[in-house]
């Protein structure tokens, strides 16, 4: 196990064990995988992400851990073509893994599958959107969570976009990023949490 994977674990157990001992569920950020680009494959990458999610099924038995795909889980990093058989193969991958780790609503195993997106209702007014951040270095990611939003505004959800702590791509700047994202959180904070 890399020194990488160590370090993740780590910081998930301190979590659970110091933090917060009721647990109720976790969410993994995805970006498993060293960011050592020169020595990715995929086998490398996929072998990454079972191994933090095999330890973490372990760790937290019986607590929901709620994934993401990270900009550096496919080959090459950054990158994510959806129409190609490597990606779908990977996503199909992941359907099996992330199954381990909570219990996937039927009709988002395709979203899964083709896109590596999900949303998933975790308990009554707590509702999960996973999206796949590769789709941040090249796409506005603000048109999806006004989608999401505008979609759940008027449901007594509360819904937890996966989006709030993700990465500043190399396409953005730091203050526009949050200008979208107050913008957002502000429009839709009876939904947004």
């Amino acid at each position: 196990m890399s020194v990488v994977i160590k370090v993740y674990i780590y910081i998930y157990i301190y979590i659970y064990i110091y933090i917060d001992k009721n647990c109720l569920e976790s969410f993994l950020r995805g970006d498993s995988p060293p960011h050592d680009v020169w020595k990715e494959n995929w086998a490398t990458q996929y072998s990454v992400d079972k191994d933090v999610g095999d330890y973490l099924n372990d760790r937290f038995d019986g607590i929901s851990v709620y994934p993401t795909l990270g900009n550096h889980e496919t080959f090459p990093a950054n990158l994510y073509y959806s129409t190609l058989p490597e990606y779908k193969y990977f996503n199909e991958k992941n359907v099996e893994l992330w199954s381990d780790l909570f219990s996937i609503p039927v009709e988002q195993r395709d979203n899964i599958i083709q896109d590596a997106y999900y949303q998933v209702l975790i308990r009554p007014g707590l509702r999960l959107i996973s999206f796949n951040s590769n789709h941040g270095m090249s796409k506005d990611i603000n048109v999806f969570n006004k989608y999401w939003s505008n979609r759940h505004a008027r449901s007594t959800d509360k819904v937890y976009c996966d989006d709030a702590c993700r990465q500043i791509t190399v396409c953005e700047t730091l203050s526009a990023t949050f200008r979208d994202w107050i913008n957002c959180v502000g429009r839709f904070s009876a939904v947004v949490h």
